[in-house]
């Protein structure tokens, strides 16, 4: 509220009353509408993503802004167009489509591509929300590992206060991915869209990286471990007890201060998964059956192997290996009850699938 009565202050004498202000533009604003921290000013007037007005080709460059660019400045056309647009185009705003300018300025002076605007920021946050959330984590994984994947999002996202953060799961959800569009991590996967929701999905290949950096990190750590062999072992020869080698690694050479509940577990197994298990789409938290599967492994269509599904229980530390093998086989019985495998028989290539159900106690596990 101190916040909230300062800022409102600051607006109102420094923009609203101010006689020598005629006109003010007012940046990243779009969070704070229904907040009352602008409360201060008369007719506000948000432009953003989904309604940009007017100035829907004020948010970037327009392709022929690019090919303008290319021809004035001829030493440039090192660079491609279609490389260009590979890299930094594909964020719909007003029925156009738009590259991310400061990117495509970094690309045509170096003379080369990269990831310069992601590059001026941290992902630290991102990171530290989707590790939090497995739903959050699910999503994401889809987001970067299938190329027609869209995230659905309700429009009256945009006109909740701050207070709808604390809500349901749902609706901290959908503020997580409305700031990612705004922030330009995401695009509009459709230049129009229904009047109740829009779908996000990633825009371009920097993007791409980016979404690619977060996975990894929330892996940190993971690959620096022995656990390639053991990986590369189960893919040659598809022996359970390889993958099981590998799990172990991880969890020996982890803190216990870290190993202190499921979702710790499941990030540290998603992390070495992910990081290990190139071209396979690993899933989290994917509803399947009659209800959400911990994580799923379904290897890609060149590989005669089978599709994975771990179910994943924690105890607190000091069990027995009795309690614990009791538990995984709950864990597993939890698997064939409620048909997590109904996800992965829609895959034509997926001939079997394994149900692996594991219990962790600190550092020690048991499967069946």
């Amino acid at each position: 509220e101190q916040l909230r009565s300062y800022l409102q202050g600051v607006l109102c004498v420094g923009v609203k009353n101010n006689p020598y202000v005629d006109f003010c533009v007012v940046a990243g604003v779009t969070r704070f509408i229904k907040n009352g921290l602008l409360s201060g000013i008369n007719s506000m007037i948000v432009n953003d993503l989904l309604y940009p007005g007017k100035l829907a080709c004020a948010f970037g460059f327009t392709e022929a802004e690019v090919i303008q660019l290319l021809q004035a400045y001829p030493e440039q056309k090192k660079i491609d167009l279609k490389v260009l647009r590979k890299w930094y185009y594909g964020y719909r705003v007003g029925g156009h489509k738009i590259y991310n300018p400061w990117s495509v300025m970094c690309a045509l002076q170096n003379l080369s591509t990269g990831s310069y605007w992601s590059d001026t920021g941290s992902v630290d946050r991102i990171v530290k929300t989707v590790t939090s959330r497995c739903d959050i984590l699910s999503t994401m994984t889809k987001l970067y590992s299938m190329n027609d994947y869209h995230v659905k999002v309700s429009l009256d996202v945009r006109t909740r206060s701050l207070e709808a953060s604390s809500g349901d799961r749902k609706s901290k959800s959908e503020i997580f991915w409305y700031t990612l569009l705004q922030a330009g991590c995401l695009g509009l996967a459709k230049s129009t869209y229904k009047s109740s929701h829009v779908y996000l999905s990633i825009p371009n290949r920097e993007m791409k990286r980016t979404f690619k950096q977060i996975m990894h990190r929330i892996g940190s750590g993971v690959e620096k471990l022995n656990t390639d062999d053991f990986l590369r072992n189960f893919l040659e020869g598809g022996d359970v007890s390889d993958l099981m080698l590998a799990i172990k690694e991880v969890a020996m050479f982890s803190s216990c201060k870290s190993l202190t509940s499921e979702q710790s577990y499941h990030n540290l197994l998603f992390g070495m998964l992910f990081n290990g298990l190139k071209k396979w789409v690993v899933y989290t938290e994917a509803e399947s059956g009659h209800g959400f599967l911990d994580l799923a492994l379904v290897p890609p269509p060149s590989l005669s192997l089978p599709a994975i599904i771990l179910e994943l229980k924690h105890l607190e530390k000091c069990q027995t290996i009795e309690t614990m093998s009791s538990m995984a086989k709950r864990a597993l019985q939890q698997i064939l009850d409620k048909k997590y495998d109904n996800l992965l028989r829609t895959f034509k290539h997926i001939e079997e699938v394994w149900f692996i159900g594991i219990c962790f106690s600190g550092k020690e596990f048991e499967y069946e």
